[in-house]
């Protein structure tokens, strides 16, 4: 039994290009040769040049003086050269590519009937808001995400720039559930095949922003390479070395001695985030690489109120602080551990670390990316009162003890290799193949099991559920999962349509082990029941086959476009696209 969704398009567009001509990670040149008298110049050789990187990507004109040149990194500066025999040279110097752009460039050649000084027109950067973008799309410039504040670093804080996207309760876009999101970097999908987790989750961020050259934030796009989604996508490119080497390094903190009264529950917290980046050439014109890390440490002190607060805080304690003594002394007699009601202290130590490294080959005419991205955070969670989906405690009377805190490890790692093949008529290839892993796992601090009490409430009538011991959701909580990825875009033009075809396999091995309770809880209904072990309630999970699971799959998408460019100001953009989770 499986299930399939598609989507067909049909467009039609008013200005100069559109994202569905683009691939997913980079930008195009195209438009128009053509001679004194307006007439098209077939066979004009067309030289795209990186001037950072020193890689050149060549194209020629075809039926009516049009040419193509796809697969271009983002950003520049770049220089386009244009030149036939019989005619004058002409250069576009400093033109800047941002990403899915499709920059269209028209040029007259003069005939040259003796040898003249090459034509050299300096042009602006296209604006990112222009006819060159088209569909629901916010683009976050690299300029932006140096000059832009950040509270915590994290690349996706800036998605509140879109108007159409909302931060309230995870990313929703037009209203979407978070679910239907999906995360792209470098073309590479960064979601988790359970539960669809991008990775950027317990405090873990999904790469540094260090890392990164500029991304999109997409509702409606025009491209049909761009799938599996019905929200929100945010599709990232990632920084080159260039011929120059080039470095930072950066040091951000911040503590409550900063804030003013009052905040952070009247207890000490701290932040750190340090890190650095260096790219540079390995051989000039060929090789370049780029490195960027970043590592955090935070201390925060859990939520709720705690021994030892001040009188004025704002939530009284629920519980009788000799309560609290007998509880931890009776289960000290027990051989177990209760803990502290006083503040806790949670942790999040966390790091980032991302390797690149590009190569041209144009023997082959292409180039070949290799990246890889590592992420890890182990975070400490409590929270008074625990909320219902980790504890047995349904109310906020209740009070967990220290003991109760659990830490949740998340570690991702994806590497991927993407080979871009240039054709001299303009079509263009991008083969990507990836590996990602994503283990999360939740551990108690203590292996015993969950012990909970009933003490009266001196701060309000009713009565105060005391807790100690492993928090039923860390007892038995591990997801692994390992997905290949195989995607491959041809992109091809035929007079006046580019067509585009491509596929996205993704095989993937899912690990499960669900088992909570598995250390058992307790219940008692006073600490005089407690002494006495008189339990009123108890359970405890056992597997008894299916607990610990292993699945296997595969997910598939199929697409096919056309851009039909009906004159230089219309264009007609549809498809088909067709994924089978």
């Amino acid at each position: 039994m499986f299930a399939y969704c598609s989507t067909a398009a049909l467009l039609l567009s008013l200005g100069s290009s559109v994202l569905a001509a683009q691939g997913t990670t980079t930008a195009s040149v195209s438009g128009i040769v053509v001679d004194d008298s307006g007439r098209g110049l077939e066979d004009a050789d067309v030289q795209v040049i990186n001037r950072a990187t020193g890689v050149m990507t060549a194209s020629v004109t075809r039926d009516a003086g049009r040419y193509l040149v796809q697969g271009l990194e983002v950003g520049g500066p770049y220089t386009v050269v244009f030149r036939r025999i019989g005619f004058a040279t002409e250069t576009r110097e400093h033109v800047f590519l941002s990403l899915g752009q499709d920059l269209r460039l028209d040029v007259r050649l003069a005939s040259e009937a003796a040898v003249l000084s090459p034509v050299v027109v300096h042009g602006n950067p296209d604006p990112a808001f222009s006819s060159a973008h088209t569909g629901v799309a916010t683009i976050v410039s690299d300029s932006a995400l140096r000059r832009l504040p950040t509270a915590n670093r994290d690349l996706y804080g800036f998605v509140a720039l879109a108007p159409q996207v909302s931060t309230a309760s995870g990313l929703s876009g037009g209203g979407v559930n978070h679910r239907f999101n999906n995360f792209l970097i470098d073309g590479a999908s960064e979601l988790g095949v359970f539960g669809r987790l991008n990775g950027a989750v317990y405090g873990a961020k999904a790469i540094s922003i260090e890392a990164v050259k500029e991304y999109q934030i997409v509702l409606s796009p025009y491209a049909v390479s761009l799938g599996d989604f019905a929200g929100t996508l945010i599709n990232a490119v990632t920084k080159s070395g260039t011929n120059d080497l080039h470095g930072t390094a950066f040091f951000y903190a911040r503590s409550d001695q900063l804030a003013g009264n009052g905040s952070f529950q009247g207890a000490s917290s701290y932040q750190s985030q340090a890190g650095f980046s260096l790219g540079g050439p390995i051989m000039r014109d060929r090789v370049h690489f780029f490195l960027a890390s970043e590592f955090q440490q935070r201390r925060t002190p859990a939520n709720g109120p705690y021994v030892g607060q001040s009188a004025s805080s704002q939530t009284p304690l629920p519980v009788d602080t000799a309560d609290i003594t007998r509880f931890a002394q009776i289960l000290a007699a027990k051989g177990l551990q209760a803990g502290t009601g006083g503040v806790v202290d949670t942790h999040d130590p966390g790091g980032n670390l991302f390797a690149r490294v590009d190569v041209a080959l144009p023997a082959w005419n292409s180039r070949l990316v290799l990246r890889y991205n590592y992420t890890r955070a182990d975070s400490g969670a409590l929270s008074r009162p625990e909320t219902p989906v980790a504890t047995a405690c349904f109310t906020r009377s209740c009070f967990p003890l220290s003991s109760v805190q659990r830490h949740q490890l998340a570690v991702k790692r994806v590497a991927a290799a993407q080979l871009y093949t240039y054709f001299r008529d303009g079509a263009n290839n991008e083969l990507t193949l990836g590996y990602r892993t994503q283990p999360l796992r939740i551990t108690p601090d203590v292996n015993q099991p969950l012990i909970q009490v009933t003490v009266p409430n001196p701060s309000a009538s009713g009565t105060t559920t005391l807790q100690a011991g492993a928090v039923e959701f860390a007892q038995g909580n591990l997801t692994d999962q390992v997905v290949y990825d195989f995607a491959d875009d041809f992109t091809f033009p035929i007079g006046p349509h580019r067509v585009s075809v491509g596929t996205k396999v993704e095989p993937y091995r899912l690990r499960l082990l669900q088992l909570k309770g598995s250390y058992g809880t307790w219940t008692f209904s006073s600490l005089d029941s407690l002494q006495r072990d008189s339990a009123q309630s108890y359970s405890v999970a056992r597997d008894l086959g299916g607990a610990d699971a292993t699945m296997r799959g595969v997910q598939v998408g199929m697409y096919a476009g056309d851009q039909w460019q009906i004159s230089p100001r219309w264009s007609l953009t549809y498809g088909l696209r067709v994924d089978v989770p």
